[in-house]
């Protein structure tokens, strides 16, 4: 189950970002060459940004990948497990939070039945999708609370 879900994160992630940087191409290039930006082009992108940092952050946290710096393990080899351990208890800690105040949010946004500055899109909607990806990360940081030692899946 874990897998096919990472299968899903990868293609949103891998759609958000192809559709990010055509956008972003596509709006520098009328800005400059036509002086003219795509209408909500600013919008979209921030939109596909954070769609792409938290399917992102739901593939780093299932492969172990985040940016990390193992000097004690380095000086003191016998800790490198408990260092594992406490790595992934803050990671579970730090994504439970995260979706937490997603989900505030997105529904803060939907009692309120607010829309999108120039795109004519309820934001509580898009928060909420933004939250599913969250809690998804959610379960891959539990995977590495109980099995840190384990390498992640290579059927990818």
């Amino acid at each position: 189950m874990l897998t096919t879900l990472y299968r899903i994160i990868a293609v949103i992630s891998a759609v958000a970002l192809v559709s990010l940087t055509l956008l972003t191409t596509a709006d520098v290039v009328a800005r400059y060459a036509v002086s003219a930006p795509i209408h909500a082009a600013m919008e979209g992108i921030s939109y596909l940004l954070a769609l792409l940092i938290l399917a992102g952050y739901g593939l780093v946290t299932r492969d172990r990948t985040h940016i990390a710096v193992g000097i004690l393990p380095e000086i003191f080899p016998r800790i490198a497990k408990v260092e594992r351990h406490v790595t992934a208890l803050f990671t579970l800690g730090g994504t439970v939070l995260i979706t937490w105040l997603l989900w505030k949010q997105a529904s803060s946004h939907l009692a309120r039945g607010q829309m999108g500055e120039t795109i004519p899109v309820p934001l509580g909607w898009i928060i909420l999708g933004l939250t599913i990806l969250s809690a998804a990360a959610i379960l891959f940081a539990l995977r590495t609370v109980f099995r840190p030692e384990s390498a992640p899946d290579t059927d990818h």
